[in-house]
């Protein structure tokens, strides 16, 4: 441990070298909060350091370094632990050296708004190296150090701004070194100076030191110069880029579609060239450069798209069908809607997929434009706060606001899911009844449970919905957003239902105790407990809570269907918290009693960018893990209403497939509708919507395409969401409480090793496991499955044991995997006789389970037809495969998740097979080579 003060800042700084992904971080702390990733140094030393702020009771900090994966090589070296916001200058008081150097001052690092780590507000330090490129927009500070071996009589400083291409200086400063610390010995040097008109490109900082006029050190170092006018220079040529690209496309006529992404191009381009020149206006410079390479990025590669079709080398685009407005029905997972082609045919009640953004001003702004750019869906807001007056009054001024709004939408084939947004209770309420603060959770800072709350909620709902269900640009409400029900323990209403809730499961408290192995006198000495009770009341209480907070919703979609009962209603549940034991997850929300009360799967669920350096580049299976959870629950489809592709905060440069994969692969797991977090843009580097999409304009291109995609190959795609699973995996509540690390662990791997092997694939729960039991019919995700896998179960319920066997007599096979063996019920007692099961062990390897698990699928009878594999016909880790028949025709769709490219083999039947690729409109041999993240859907030559 290192000794460490209270809320103090501090930087770890080490040299690392590494070959590979190593899949390594430094840091530590209380809970190990602190991390920062070690990259891939291509073999080269290179210096990583990182700030952070120790918490109030910190006083040791146990730091350590982690490789969580087997690595090609990993050296670390010279590793300093220093108190501030950077490591101290290199020289040294013991040993001296004459050394000179100054940098560029850097912007202050600041504390995150919630997390015990600071942000870089610098755009991609990592691309544009610090020691580097220059970013300036006017007077620029230099900051450096002086240090010698013995004091001088007289000795100064000169430092030196120069051109490289022109070798003009552009400035220079003379600084006597007088009054030197360490004995005379060692100065700060300080210096201001501004490049931003110099019109420079590379300019060479030079500082010596000299005595009495003989030069002691030197030291020079060369910068990238990024200035407002190098830009608009820049920008001006590109805008004669564009206008060639918009002539080619005008010259292709008709052959362009209207709405194509390879239009989009140019009003995409007129939009962030505009957003660029005012970055460099307002000073953000590194952003705007940052900008103006994607839109280079984007017109260069539409000029040489466009002209491969003008010479025949590429086909057109295919055309997009729009949606129109009109009625949306709801058929298993699919919203069906009227779609207008380019030629004017309209195609009713087919499926159609709703991609768009939220949340605030900016989208509602934008609703005309959003047609153009292939969007037909947006999410906004309003609460009952401003709505619902303290005299009993209804505002309707918010209300007419958002009638002129789904009025616009109307006209512009626009979709709208209004958040009704409870948690935006009126502040008058909490001063007239602040016992309501007794009871809350995340957003929800009043208790829901309350008879005054829920009547000011009533009062509103009963007021904004007469006032839109029949809107034809009303898509469905969203009942509340990212709800948790987490402080209870003071809430009378809670109090009251707990004890009841109690009695009702076990009849008797001596049932209870004898269950519990506990004491209690009665059900009222049992306390409401805060997360998470150690024993066994946790698990009586998850379930009590998610039933209570369940019905809150259920009481919600009852109002609004008591008005307008053919309105879809969903809530926007956090599945990326569900699968663990966390308290916005499994303590608040059950995803299968709000798919009861839903008719829609809503969730809010995030794919982001990895910081840890592992074999893949984002987030992407527990991402599709959360839609085939929930489509298992019920068959209903999945709307994202805050699709979490890129993270608040991140101002690095990011691989636009990525955007791209997360929707499609999305939809292919059961997303039918989306809106992404956050169609807005910030100058705040702290803020939420810092880093948003809104600032990468080949992001937005990205899901553009995405969303002309789905609706061009809508029943393809609808055709994968709907095969039934061949695998189910056991999601085991229970053991989540008492032995999570092993349970998840072993169902990612399982869940994607069989992404590896061609497998659809479900999840089962604990409440289903009991209603097999209590009726002994299987719910629809068993009823075509060939394998319930149990991923390292060590705990269930007593009474859903005797399902595993009505299971297995219905030609399922019931498998165990992992270690450990489920002994415990759901309670940590000893299960009495603990059911008997195959088990099957998993390897130490990851990468080694698809291979293990291959030689068993003829066994569960589930070898697939097509199979898509390594050439020698060994599967592979991190690809994601499937196939389904459609209309008399075969279709594969394929991605490789890895973060590098994959050679694979295409077998139908186990002999080569080609294809044609829809998504790209191409042909495919049987072998296949497959980019990081780029989705494939392969129509399988016969």
């Amino acid at each position: 441990d290192v000794p460490v003060k209270p809320n103090t800042r501090y930087c770890i700084c080490l040299s690392a070298k590494t070959n590979s992904n190593s899949s390594a971080w430094f840091g530590g702390g209380k809970g190990w909060h602190v991390r920062k990733g070690i990259p891939n140094t291509g073999g080269k030393w290179q210096r990583i350091c990182h700030s952070f702020e120790t918490k109030e009771d910190g006083n040791a900090f146990p730091f350590m370094v982690v490789v969580e994966h087997p690595t090609d090589g990993l050296w670390i070296d010279n590793v300093g632990f220093f108190e501030g916001d950077a490591p101290p200058p290199a020289w040294n008081e013991d040993k001296p050296e004459n050394m000179v150097e100054i940098s560029p001052r850097q912007p202050a690092l600041l504390p995150h708004p919630r997390r015990n780590e600071f942000i870089d507000p610098r755009w991609d330090p990592e691309l544009y190296p610090r020691d580097q490129w220059l970013f300036v927009n006017g007077p620029a500070d230099f900051d450096g150090v002086v240090g010698l071996k013995t004091a001088p009589v007289d000795a100064q400083a000169q430092l030196e701004f120069r051109d490289v291409d022109s070798g003009r200086v552009l400035a220079t400063l003379n600084t006597p070194l007088r009054d030197g610390g360490a004995g005379g010995r060692c100065w700060q040097l300080h210096a201001r100076c501004n490049l931003a008109t110099s019109n420079a490109a590379q300019v060479l900082i030079s500082v010596s030191v000299s005595n009495q006029g003989v030069e002691l050190v030197r030291s020079e170092r060369q910068y990238r110069l990024v200035t407002p006018s190098l830009i608009e220079s820049l920008l001006t040529q590109l805008d004669t880029q564009r206008q060639l690209l918009a002539v080619v496309l005008d010259g292709l006529g008709e052959r362009i579609p209207a709405v194509c992404s390879l239009r989009l191009r140019l009003s995409l381009y007129d939009r962030f060239s505009a957003y660029t020149r005012q970055d460099c206006k307002q000073g953000n410079i590194d952003r705007a450069w940052v900008t103006y390479q994607e839109l280079l990025t984007m017109i260069e590669d539409g000029l040489r798209e466009a002209q491969a079709i003008k010479d025949g080398a590429l086909p057109p685009p295919t055309p997009v069908p729009s949606y129109v407005t009109s009625p949306i029905r709801i058929d298993k997972s699919s919203f069906l809607a009227t779609q207008r082609y380019p030629d004017g045919r309209l195609i009713e009640a087919t499926p159609t997929f709703f991609t768009g953004y939220g949340h605030f001003g900016q989208v509602r702004r934008d609703i005309e434009l959003f047609p153009g750019y292939g969007i037909n869906m947006i999410q906004i807001e309003q609460g009952p706060r401003g709505v619902v007056e303290d005299n009993g009054k209804i505002n309707t001024k918010p209300i007419e606001a958002l009638r002129a709004i789904f009025a616009r939408a109307e006209k512009a084939n626009i979709s709208i899911n209004l958040l009704l947004s409870p948690h935006y209770f009126p502040s008058w309420a909490l001063k007239k009844w602040p016992e309501l603060a007794d009871c809350q959770g995340g957003f929800f800072q009043y208790c829901v449970h309350a008879p005054e709350a829920r009547a000011i909620i009533e009062r509103y709902l009963r007021s904004i919905v007469p006032a839109l269900k029949d809107s034809p640009a009303l898509h469905s409400f969203c009942l509340s957003n990212e709800p948790t029900s987490i402080k209870l323990d003071q809430c009378p209403h809670i109090r009251a239902q707990w004890p009841q809730w109690l009695e009702r499961k076990h009849g008797s408290i001596d049932q209870l105790n004898q269950r519990w192995h506990s004491a209690y006198a009665s059900f009222t000495d049992i306390p409401v407990p805060k997360p998470f009770p150690e024993g066994a009341i946790a698990y009586d209480f998850v379930l009590f809570n998610q039933e209570t907070f369940a019905a809150f919703h259920q009481w919600m979609a009852d109002v609004i269907h008591d008005m307008a009962p053919a309105i879809p209603v969903h809530a926007k549940i956090m599945m990326g918290c569900h699968f663990h034991k966390y308290s916005g997850g499994i303590w608040s929300v059950c995803p299968e009693l709000f798919a009861q009360l839903s008719q829609i799967n809503g969730n809010d669920v995030g794919n982001v960018l990895r910081r840890d350096q592992s074999q893949f580049y984002n987030g992407w299976q527990r991402y599709e893990m959360s839609y085939d959870f929930q489509r298992s629950m019920r068959d209903l489809p999945v709307f994202n209403s805050e699709n979490h592709i890129i993270r608040d905060r991140d101002f690095t440069t990011r691989r636009p497939i990525h955007s791209y994969s997360a929707l499609i692969q999305g939809a292919l797991h059961g997303q039918s509708a989306t809106t992404i977090w956050v169609w807005e843009r910030s100058n705040n580097p702290v803020s939420d919507l810092a880093g948003s999409i809104l600032h990468r304009p080949n992001h937005v291109l990205a899901v553009s395409a995405a969303a002309m995609d789905l609706n061009r190959h809508a029943p393809v795609i609808t055709a994968f969401q709907q095969a039934p699973p061949s695998v189910v995996h056991l999601w085991s509540q229970s053991t989540v409480l008492y032995n999570q690390a092993q349970h998840l662990a072993a169902m990612d791997s399982l869940w994607t090793s069989f992404c590896a092997l061609g497998q659809s694939q479900g999840f089962l729960s604990e409440r289903q496991l009991n209603q097999i039991a209590a009726s002994g019919e299987l719910p629809p995700v068993l009823r075509q499955a060939r394998l319930l896998a149990l991923p390292a179960i060590s705990h269930l319920p007593t009474s859903a044991l005797p399902a595993l066997d009505m299971i297995r007599k219905q030609g399922i096979a019931v498998v165990f995997f992992g270690d450990g063996a489920l002994e415990r019920d759901e309670y940590d007692q000893p299960l009495p006789q603990p059911p008997p099961c195959e088990r099957l062990p998993l390897p130490e390897v990851l990468d080694d389970l698809p291979a293990a698990l291959l030689p068993r699928l003829g066994a569960w009878a589930m070898t697939p037809a097509i199979m898509v594999t390594h050439a020698d016909g060994s599967p592979l880790y991190g690809l994601e495969f499937r196939s389904v028949e459609h209309a008399g025709q075969t279709y594969t769709a394929l991605c490789n998740q890895r973060s590098t490219a994959l050679t694979v083999s295409l077998r139908q039947q186990g002999r080569p097979c080609d294809s044609h690729e829809l998504l790209a409109n191409q042909p495919q041999t049987s072998s296949i080579t497959l980019p990081p993240l780029q989705p494939m859907i392969l129509q399988i030559k016969k």
